[in-house]
């Protein structure tokens, strides 16, 4: 910007004459009012802006070069012109119609003062209306979430309630024990498995175990009427039923184990791996699953002896036969059946007759009813001839039969119920 000048002025002696200028500061809003500057310029103190001294002592700020612009806030401002009194010097005092602060200063006072207002005009609002306000929004936001937790109670519990009922007539359908019919169909399809006829058996078997599922161990004895039908994929699959349901576990292994050792006989097995070794891992589990059976203990000496462990055979079979109970075989059925029958038949239609065969099925009912018609010789006799063919045990378990007992009275026959 350049400055006019009077004519036949030298620039430094119009750069170095102070010029007076009048406070920009002036309160425009105020006319009509007569200030001091106003009072100087009509005095004749102060000069018009339309004076030419006035107007050639203007130019613009030149800051120095240690002068740095002054940061605000948003960052630094641009420079913009200021007006001067000339050249400054050190240690000037401003007039008093200059201001302390320069227009950077002020801008930044403004705009803190702006930003503290908005922060005090909030915080009345919260301590008036916006309280109001604002726990209206918090309670709205409790009521919907209890609502939603309420709707979300009832629909579970309407979902469990609908849960419950649908198990409860599931369970009252269900059958866990076989009526008397179904019984007896399975008393016939396992007296026609000991008549050899195992496919007739196991076709039954699975009729009834489709019929009544949650009966327990029908899986397991149609698993074994498909391994005497020469049907091991069958017998697998009622023996893991079987097993998956925990019905007879270590009894269904034993199926499951036998399935593998038969599975060594067919080409195919080199690529499945050893059979005999998957069976005997199944009879050692059944072992674990049962400690008291004696049946995965006789499959596992039966295995060890095929293998060519004798010792470990031997070992197992022994173990076995403390497990099993000394009169548990179709022996002592038949023997107490037969004795069942002769005791109701009337006395009248009782025969003595001592039978030529050694069979104890007949020598017992025989020793009974000499004893019946007292004719206890006889009875004696036929008892001796049942002992010299069975087990020490098992003929102590057979004699000691009710129907016996009645007689353990005499004295010639105490020796024989061990008494």
């Amino acid at each position: 910007m350049t400055l006019p000048m009077e004519e036949n002025q030298d620039p430094k002696e119009a750069a170095a004459k102070p010029v007076k200028i009048r406070p920009r500061n002036v309160d425009k809003s105020k006319e009509g009012e007569e200030g001091p500057a106003e009072e100087k310029s009509k005095k004749g103190l102060l000069p018009k802006r339309s004076d030419p001294e006035w107007l050639a002592g203007l130019r613009p700020h030149e800051p120095s070069k240690k002068e740095e612009p002054a940061a605000t806030v948003n960052g630094p401002l641009p420079d913009e012109p200021t007006l001067a009194h000339g050249p400054a010097e050190d240690g000037a005092v401003p007039t008093a119609d200059e201001p302390d602060q320069s227009r950077v200063q002020k801008r930044r006072k403004r705009r803190v003062e702006g930003k503290e207002g908005k922060l005090i005009k909030f915080l009345r609002w919260l301590g008036g209306p916006g309280k109001y306000v604002i726990a209206g929004a918090a309670c709205v936001l409790i009521l919907a979430g209890l609502a939603f937790k309420a709707g979300t109670a009832v629909g579970f519990g309407q979902g469990r309630a609908a849960l419950e009922r649908e198990l409860a007539v599931r369970e009252a359908r269900r059958v866990y024990v076989l009526p008397p019919e179904a019984r007896e169909r399975v008393d016939a399809a396992l007296m026609a498995f000991r008549d050899g006829r195992a496919e007739e058996t196991l076709a039954e078997l699975t009729k009834i175990t489709g019929e009544y599922p949650d009966v327990a161990s029908i899986r397991y004895l149609a698993a074994l009427a498909a391994i005497q039908a020469g049907n091991p994929e069958e017998a697998l699959r009622f023996a893991r039923e079987s097993i998956g349901r925990g019905e007879k576990v270590a009894d269904s292994l034993v199926v499951e184990s036998i399935v593998e050792s038969q599975r060594a006989s067919l080409p195919e097995t080199e690529k499945m791996g050893d059979p005999i070794t998957r069976a005997q891992k199944i009879l050692e589990e059944a072992i674990i699953e049962d400690p008291a059976a004696a049946g995965p203990r006789i499959e596992l000496g039966s295995l060890l002896r095929y293998r060519g462990q004798r010792e470990d055979a031997v070992r197992e079979l022994r173990s076995a036969k403390a497990r099993l109970h000394p009169v548990d075989s179709h022996l002592v059925i038949d023997v107490t059946v037969a004795l069942i029958e002769v005791e109701e038949l009337p006395s009248g239609a009782l025969e003595v007759s001592e039978p030529a065969t050694d069979d104890v099925r007949a020598l017992f009912p025989a020793a009974y009813i000499a004893m019946k018609k007292d004719d206890f010789t006889l009875a004696k006799r036929l008892l001796d001839r049942c002992r010299a063919v069975l087990p020490a045990d098992t003929f102590l378990y057979l004699v000691n039969d009710p129907a016996f007992r009645k007689f353990s009275y005499r004295d010639d026959l105490k020796p024989y119920f061990g008494d």
